[in-house]
């Protein structure tokens, strides 16, 4: 593993990601790149330092010694991450807080995936490049999660349940067992998921039903 670690973006993500970092693995340094002109350090503590915009990232990819690791996400469009097909893959670190409950052998983790403390992942699960994983997740067996996806914290995700690239799960929701939910999905905080969601679409309540 390179000796540096250089983060995209910031804000809650990307503190979670450095702190990660910084506590259990072996980074010398970890900068950040963010678009935000008025700031220069990434948290209150002010612990890493903004290196320049995201227009830098090329010149960084050319310095071999960075490992590159993508905190950008945009709920508005319901559109998460960079495009990283243009950062290399033996580039893209994943960053996985070790308390991980989980048995190797039976799950597959993409690259520049964020797994943060406490989390459960069963047996026969795929974990897709770019998904992030907040505290406290429970995922059930024989589930797929695809690229870019986000798991808010305390979500309980049963058996043989499909997520789709792009899609937000909310704060202490439960998605039962079954389930398929389409690309570029939002499902509320609190949502208790008993049906499929189809493409675009925004479901909440329990049981969840359709909001547009």
């Amino acid at each position: 593993m390179r000796d540096k670690l250089l983060i995209l973006g910031g804000s809650g993500v990307g503190m979670l990601a450095a702190s990660i970092a910084e506590k259990f693995y072996n980074f010398k340094k970890i900068f950040f790149l963010n678009d935000d002109p008025k700031i220069k350090y990434i948290g209150n503590y002010k612990k890493f330092k903004i290196v320049g915009n995201l227009n830098k990232l090329d010149f960084y990819l050319k310095k071999d010694d960075y490992s590159i690791f993508n905190a950008i996400i945009n709920y508005k469009k319901i559109s998460f991450g960079f495009k990283n097909k243009s950062i290399p893959k033996q580039r893209q670190v994943s960053l996985i807080h070790p308390n991980l409950s989980y048995d190797k052998s039976m799950v597959k983790i993409g690259k520049n995936v964020l797994i943060c403390s406490n989390v459960t992942l069963s047996t026969d699960i795929e974990i897709g490049d770019g998904v992030k994983i907040m505290s406290n997740v429970f995922v059930g067996h024989n589930t797929m999660i695809k690229k870019n996806s986000f798991i808010s914290a305390s979500a309980v995700i049963g058996g043989n349940v499909s997520i789709s690239e792009n899609s937000f799960i909310g704060l202490n929701s439960t998605i039962i067992e079954n389930c398929k939910v389409n690309k570029n999905c939002i499902l509320g905080a609190g949502s208790v998921l008993t049906k499929n969601m189809e493409d675009r679409t925004i479901f909440f309540g329990n049981p969840a039903k359709k909001y547009k």
